[in-house]
């Protein structure tokens, strides 16, 4: 397969990738396609069918297949560095660590002793903690986990210590926190708002927030103050989003991948089909670009 570089996939459409042979179309019968990881220990690609409540799998040596189901509902992951990944389950309403020899254990599922809302998406900071989102989605209808009142006051970003077990709110002033990435010197958490998203009963509010925001992070590893705004969304919301190895932000959204500079300023997008729910970086030698759309899933191989 030809390959593009990143800079050089800007302005292209995924539908033309595909014709050139510079995309695979892994699959496209997803409800609604989420939460791509690389598995480098197993050199596998999983993401979510999160209305179908499971979880599917991706290698060029063994194609497509259920990797979990049941998956309560399951939305972000996140690939570990000392082995193993953390799942985001909207039904149990917590973060789980699926260890390197697979067993599944619930990392969080409460803060002050009331449940999370559904967390959403999830990754790791550069000294081992997990952060992750906690929007209400999970739990607005049963398309996407089982519907309930919160528990908790806000729509929160949480930190989770994984050496002392503390779980810790660290950001509660938006309004639906979606997807987040941490920059490369990792002082600088990324966190979008789809608040103008309130799904399947309220539908999009095109007046509602539709940010990305930057949060600094301090010495101890805690956001230091409150947020600036990053980027607006013209296009739907801001969904999944990953910083790649030159520092840009690239951001799922209603037209497609949308890339960013580190001052904010937008250089591109590659347009999709259908509305992009997020994206992931990965592969064996970390030139593959993962994207999960509405209905499907997408590789495409990059030159570095």
């Amino acid at each position: 397969m030809s390959r593009l570089s990143l800079s050089e996939m800007l302005g292209m459409s995924l539908d033309q990738m595909f014709a050139q042979g510079l995309a695979l179309r892994v699959e496209g019968s997803l409800r609604w396609g989420e939460g791509p990881a690389y598995l480098r220990a197993q050199d596998l690609w999983i993401y979510s069918d999160i209305p179908n409540n499971r979880v599917m799998s991706y290698s060029r040596r063994a194609g497509v297949n259920v990797f979990r189901s049941p998956s309560d509902f399951a939305n972000g992951h996140c690939p570990l560095r000392d082995g193993g990944f953390v799942s985001c389950e909207h039904l149990s309403r917590s973060v789980t660590l699926t260890d390197v020899s697979g067993r599944t254990s619930i990392l969080c599922d409460r803060f002050e002793n009331l449940r999370l809302n559904s967390p959403n998406d999830v990754v790791e900071a550069s000294d081992g903690a997990i952060w992750f989102t906690d929007p209400t989605y999970g739990i607005l209808s049963d398309a996407e986990g089982q519907k309930a009142d919160p528990e908790q006051s806000s729509n929160r970003v949480y930190r989770y210590d994984r050496e002392s077990g503390k779980l810790t709110a660290e950001i509660d002033g938006l309004s639906m926190p979606n997807g987040l990435s941490f920059s490369l010197d990792g002082r600088t958490l990324f966190v979008g708002d789809s608040g103008a998203e309130m799904g399947p009963e309220l539908g999009f509010d095109p007046s509602g927030p539709r940010d990305v925001f930057s949060f600094a992070i301090d010495e101890s590893g805690h956001v230091a103050g409150p947020g600036q705004q990053f980027c607006h969304i013209e296009h739907d919301v801001p969904d999944g989003m990953r910083v790649d190895a030159k520092g840009r932000l690239w951001v799922a959204t209603g037209r497609g991948v949308e890339c960013y500079a580190a001052d904010g300023s937008f250089l591109g997008c590659i347009a999709t089909p259908e509305i992009a729910s997020n994206l992931a970086f990965g592969g064996s030698a970390d030139d593959e670009l993962f994207i999960t759309t509405a209905t499907a899933a997408w590789l495409l191989p990059f030159r570095k």
